[in-house]
């Protein structure tokens, strides 16, 4: 332990003395996660006092409130390909701003799950918790391939088994924090061979199990990969349906599904009518729900209304993908040529990354810490090599 550590202890110990219980758990509710961790080693009334569900809920309260004053969180965490595989990834935390790495993970180790070929990747990302799923489909018929993980506490959760039976061949997953009933849910869409109707189910954390659930939509397959952004309450895909186009056309109706988190509800929502076709992604876009295209940003400002899609932006370069919108009113994305670059909005000028820090960026997610997981979590045994400090 350090001198300081021990300095700042030893400060805290003495100002805990002489200060009432409720302005303590003010102090303790603003301190960093980093830093709850030294205080947890301090006595026991303060390690029992951090684990407290009511302290780790007013934690993740006052980061919120936080990070709304603020206008955004501070971080994110990109999810990269290493440059001499394809197959695994790491995933850098860094600064919303400058996307200046100020640290890197390492996925835990989980062969003795025995996931021995597994290729998790980032799917969701909400009060601090980042949710992975397993893309490897060469599964057994019952199959465990999601993964719940604070890479800020170094606890992680391997979801139970799943209550789907069959093989699947492709899967979607959503994932996101309900406040009102202060839950995390997983919602999962399963696809067999024979059919395109999927089978679905819920996981709840609170209960630590899965629930199938009934659908009443037909003929309708989540593409996938695919990000689902979590806007007003639940999260979104791209879908498509065979033969929903004009009456002579086969060709596919693209659109978008919603699975609303509290309410557990389907929806489908309809793209702008000028667009009829899918290349594009579904973006969190200022708190409202938006498509971007190669060349346009559209949102939906009247959540739900489809009238209400407006075309705000038409960007001057084509672009391959779009991450987000940073709060300095920047739009990260890849380029055609497979550059990372800042756009902005407003001069239409892009800045490229100093150093191009990233061999291959395949998912960017807000991200703020908090101590979820750490009593239902299980800790990984970190090594040297798997949570690197970057310095400049």
């Amino acid at each position: 332990m350090s001198g300081m550590q021990k300095y700042f202890k030893l400060g805290l110990m003495s100002a805990s003395m002489s200060l009432p219980m409720e302005i303590m758990l003010e102090i303790f509710a603003r301190l960093p996660v980093q830093t709850l961790g030294c205080c947890r080693c301090v006595c026991k009334s303060w390690h029992s006092l951090v684990a407290e569900p009511f302290f780790i809920n007013k934690h993740l309260l006052h980061r919120s409130i936080s990070d709304r004053d603020n206008g955004s969180s501070s971080h994110v965490i990109l999810q990269c390909g290493h440059r001499k595989s394809r197959s695994f990834f790491y995933y850098s935390l860094c600064c919303l701003e400058t996307l200046a790495e100020t640290k890197r993970y390492q996925f835990p180790d989980l062969t003795k799950y025995g996931k021995y070929f597994s290729r998790f990747r980032l799917v969701g990302s909400s009060n601090g918790l980042l949710c992975l799923l397993d893309l490897n489909i060469v599964l057994p018929d019952t199959f465990c391939d999601v993964v719940l993980w604070n890479p800020s506490i170094g606890k992680f959760k391997m979801l139970p088994t799943s209550q789907i039976e069959s093989r699947p061949v492709d899967k979607a997953l959503g994932f996101g924090f309900v406040p009102h009933i202060n839950d995390y849910k997983v919602v999962r869409l399963v696809y067999r061979l024979e059919s395109i109707q999927p089978e679905v189910e819920v996981y709840s954390l609170s209960t630590d199990s899965w629930r199938k659930m009934t659908t009443n939509f037909k003929d309708c397959r989540v593409f996938h990969p695919s990000s689902s952004p979590l806007v007003n309450g639940a999260v979104h895909w791209k879908a498509y349906n065979w033969g929903r186009g004009s009456e002579s056309s086969d060709r596919q109706q693209w659109f978008i599904m919603s699975f609303h988190m509290m309410d557990e509800i389907f929806q489908e929502i309809s793209l702008p009518v000028a667009i009829n076709f899918g290349a594009g992604s579904i973006l969190a876009f200022r708190d409202s729900l938006a498509f971007f295209t190669c060349s346009d940003i559209w949102v939906m400002t009247d959540y739900g209304v489809v009238d209400s899609w407006t075309k705000q932006y038409s960007l001057r370069d084509a672009i391959e993908f779009s991450f987000g919108l940073m709060s300095n009113g920047e739009v990260l994305l890849i380029k055609s040529n497979s550059n990372l670059v800042y756009y902005d909005l407003k001069i239409h000028e892009h800045r490229k990354l100093k150093g191009q820090p990233f061999a291959r960026v395949h998912g960017m997610f807000i991200y703020k810490e908090s101590l979820a997981l750490l009593n239902e979590g299980e800790a990984i045994n970190i090594q040297s090599d798997q949570v690197a400090e970057v310095r400049a």
